[in-house]
């Protein structure tokens, strides 16, 4: 997804046209970002950062000043720093506070996959009950550092259940559409992004 949001981009050759493609991803991201689609919102936003689009100076100017907070807003959720602080939040407020009736959640699991790879290797490959803090004596055991995890999977679980509560009806002929969708490779991305803005 990240790659067809750049390829789109780059291969609008007009000024204004690209300036209107790349509003509507904008707006694409925040309307994912409201049916609580995680996921997707991450990325198109990495798509939009990307150097061959980032560089794009004219383009950005081009923005109207509603797209350009809107695009800041965007940035600001899926900030990496502090873990993905702020994805976190907006996903757990997702899951425990009031939804509209239809819209489910779609997690971005990058933001905890370290733990939850972690955490996935210690169930197979100890048993739970001789898992040990190293800040705590020889032989106890660390239920924080349990509970933490266990949290943490129960969050993601609750996430992904959430993801069939879409109501959404399937748009006739749209899975044949998507076949055609295809990303172009760094080398094309470098050769025609470099051209677009250069005169």
């Amino acid at each position: 997804m990240a790659g067809w949001t750049t390829s789109e981009v780059v291969l609008t050759q007009s000024l204004n046209e690209r300036v209107m493609v790349l509003s509507k991803f904008i707006h694409l991201a925040a309307a994912c970002q409201q049916l609580n689609n995680f996921a997707t919102v991450t990325q198109i936003v990495v798509g939009l950062q990307s150097q061959h689009i980032s560089s794009l100076y004219k383009t950005w100017e081009g923005l109207k000043p509603e797209d350009k907070k809107a695009w800041h807003d965007l940035l600001e959720l899926v900030d990496t720093r502090k873990n993905w602080l702020n994805m976190r939040r907006a996903m757990e407020k997702s899951v425990v506070g009031p939804r509209n009736r239809g819209v489910g959640c779609i997690p971005f699991i990058g933001t905890g996959y370290n733990k939850l790879l972690f955490l996935i290797l210690g169930i197979f490959m100890s048993d739970l009950v001789h898992i040990v803090s190293r800040s705590l004596d020889a032989g106890k055991i660390d239920f924080e550092s349990l509970r933490n995890r266990a949290s943490i999977i129960k969050k993601t679980l609750r996430m992904i259940e959430l993801a069939e509560e879409y109501d959404f009806h399937p748009e006739p002929g749209l899975g044949e559409r998507c076949l055609w969708i295809t990303a172009l490779n760094e080398n094309m991305l470098h050769r025609i992004a470099g051209n677009l803005e250069s005169t």
